[in-house]
């Protein structure tokens, strides 16, 4: 005797924040207070616009997306400099750039090890991700 099996309910698939507005709104409908938002301001409660605007000011790594010229630069000027370990000023003044075509302002900006290093690998979280297939 086979029993039959009840077919498992998928969750939708969840998009990756493209930055903090996009957390939020994720923290609210999880916890409620979304719901209970537009109940008491209505359907216009003006969340997307902030959503909006907070993804725009407080954009994630992943969320930028390098064009022809930025790739360019990275991949012949700056990821060499990754390989062998360290930046020269020439390099770093590069990586520098990439930082603020996206808008990224890096306070205290030098060529330490360390701060180098955690520089490198936000933008090479940006590369990553400007070349997986949409």
């Amino acid at each position: 005797m086979t029993e039959k099996k009840t077919p498992v309910k998928r969750k939708p698939r969840k998009t990756k924040s493209k930055g903090l507005g996009d957390t939020i709104d994720k923290v609210t409908e999880a916890t409620g207070i979304k719901a209970v938002v537009k109940a008491v301001a209505g359907d216009d409660c003006g969340c997307q616009e902030r959503k909006d605007k907070l993804n725009e000011m407080f954009p994630y790594a992943s969320a930028h997306r390098m064009d022809d010229r930025q790739k360019t630069i990275w991949q012949n000027v700056v990821a060499p400099a990754r390989r062998k370990g360290y930046l020269t000023a020439i390099e770093g003044q590069a990586l520098r750039a990439l930082f603020l075509d996206f808008g990224i302002t890096k306070p205290n900006w030098n060529r330490c090890g360390s701060c180098a290093t955690k520089s490198l690998d936000e933008m090479t979280a940006i590369y990553d991700a400007s070349c997986e297939k949409s």
